[in-house]
């Protein structure tokens, strides 16, 4: 999925082709519109509620120093499942875990949206991601960008959104045209909400077919 899980993986794989495609949109081109600041600032969660892979405590901890104003400005929408899943959940029984976290961002001035209650269709998925500006990066430190994939790369690319990625998880800066990097996120968040970013039109080129048809030719 990134250049970084691809040099890691050929640390310990050995294959008689040079190439290694690992790619998680059928697209060949990415077009990111503009970014225009408007009134409010919608930050989309990829994936099911989930503490085990998504740091929650630090998002929470992080809208929190905002001043009251620009709290006022951000909405978090959750793209995924709003259950947490696990075998609570499949017994149908009250998802406490999700509506203290609701709870908790509302508690300190930030607003949700959370309407994905199960599996939908990519067109309605498609529906709900559409006023998303920023796909966010909450990922613990379990693996993902480094040795697995995660679905906040796939969501970006297949729907054409920038992310706030945590810089530590792009090292080889793959991403940088799509991406604001963080160190801080709330002094991040702060610099947009004051428009201090321009992000303009852009067209990024992914070059699956080429990577494929080498490995072809070769073979």
């Amino acid at each position: 999925e990134t250049k970084t899980i691809k040099e890691n993986f050929k640390k310990y794989a050995k294959f008689n082709s040079k190439y290694l495609v690992i790619k998680p949109t059928h697209k060949n081109e990415i077009n990111i519109k503009k970014f225009i600041n408007k009134s409010h600032l919608v930050l989309g969660l990829h994936g099911a509620l989930d503490p085990r892979r998504r740091n929650y405590n630090f998002l929470l901890n992080e809208l929190n120093k905002l001043n009251n104003k620009n709290k006022k400005k951000i909405i978090i929408k959750f793209l995924g499942s709003s259950n947490y899943i696990s075998t609570r959940n499949l017994k149908k029984k009250r998802n406490t875990f999700q509506e203290n976290l609701i709870r908790r961002f509302n508690f300190i001035g930030i607003k949700t949206i959370s309407t994905n209650k199960g599996f939908i269709s990519r067109k309605q998925y498609s529906k709900l991601i559409t006023n998303v500006d920023f796909l966010i990066d909450i990922q613990k430190k379990d693996g993902h960008f480094f040795i697995k994939p995660t679905g906040l790369i796939t969501d970006a690319q297949n729907f054409s959104k920038r992310i706030l990625m945590n810089i530590k998880n792009d090292p080889l800066k793959e991403y940088k045209d799509m991406s604001i990097y963080y160190n801080s996120l709330s002094l991040t968040l702060n610099k947009i909400l004051q428009k201090k970013f321009k992000l303009k039109k852009v067209k990024i080129s992914i070059d699956n077919k080429t990577e494929i048809n080498k490995i072809i030719n070769e073979t």
